[in-house]
């Protein structure tokens, strides 16, 4: 109903004239009030949230984006190169020379970077074959290269084939030789591509050099038998005691060459070479 400004009296809906006095109604009286949105200040609320939240989304795209290009990228310092057949007959001599002569006095040993990549492979048994009808291992370890740093640190580079992709893992590592007990190596960092690894993931990646060295046992009897060990201006320098002194038998050394001596033989017509 619409009530006549002038007389009061009551009218139906949508009439223009009262049916009273015949005065012209108010029809702004009946209408609906309109919402006519935020104020002023509520729309630039608004528009800062807006700018800010897609600030945000835009920030996390590209934190992403980088940081799927740093897991996949080649990690600095790794040189990557194939080693020359000398480098890798040199190395193989010395460490040929290691297990085949029994000793009756210490002896010290020199490996440059160079010599402990060309070596990484051969005693790791890289690279890891693909299993049959490509069932099983998604990761496969592929090329192992060792940097020496300085001051008892050293960096071994894994390049790794993942699901079809190469991918490359690192690890900086020093070597504890503060005590006459075997050598320890104690983890400094470790990173996936360029993307250094989170503390809660570290032990999972590092556990994937230890699946790749164990069973390397010429690196286990440098660690147990080296003694002043030490990696500086890319050389690693060691030296082994005598296995055959005055006094006898060294047994733990000797037994340990003699385990070991197998895995390596002796060819005067072509370059050592591991079993």
């Amino acid at each position: 109903m619409i009530n006549c400004p002038k007389c009061g009296a009551g009218n139906e809906i949508g009439v223009l004239f009262c049916r009273n006095c015949g005065d012209r109604l108010d029809l702004q009286s009946v209408r609906p009030e309109v919402n006519r949105g935020r104020t002023g200040k509520e729309w630039d609320a608004a528009r800062i949230a807006g700018t800010v939240f897609k600030l945000f989304t835009v920030a996390v795209l590209l934190y992403v984006l980088f940081l799927g290009w740093g897991l996949f990228a080649r990690p600095m310092g790794m040189v990557g190169s194939v080693q020359e057949d000398s480098v890798k007959e040199t190395a193989q001599k010395k460490l040929g020379d290691m297990f085949v002569t029994a000793y009756k006095v210490p002896k010290t040993y020199e490996f440059t970077s160079a010599e402990l990549t060309a070596l990484a492979d051969g005693l790791c048994r890289l690279p890891v074959a693909a299993p049959t009808g490509g069932a099983g291992m998604v990761v496969l370890p592929e090329h192992l290269e060792i940097v020496v740093r300085s001051s008892n640190t050293m960096q071994a580079f894994l390049r790794l084939k993942m699901w079809g992709m190469t991918v490359y893992n690192t690890v900086l590592f020093s070597l504890d030789t503060a005590d006459d007990s075997p050598v320890k190596i104690r983890v400094l960092n470790s990173w996936f591509g360029t993307t250094a690894v989170p503390n809660f993931l570290q032990e999972k990646f590092l556990a994937r050099f230890r699946t790749v060295i164990a069973g390397t046992p010429e690196l286990a009897f440098v660690l147990k038998h080296g003694k002043e060990l030490a990696a500086e201006d890319g050389t690693l320098t060691f030296t082994i005691p005598a296995a055959l002194t005055d006094k006898g038998t060294n047994k733990e050394i000797y037994q340990d060459l003699q385990s070991i001596a197998p895995r390596h033989k002796r060819d005067t017509r072509k370059p050592l070479l591991l079993d």
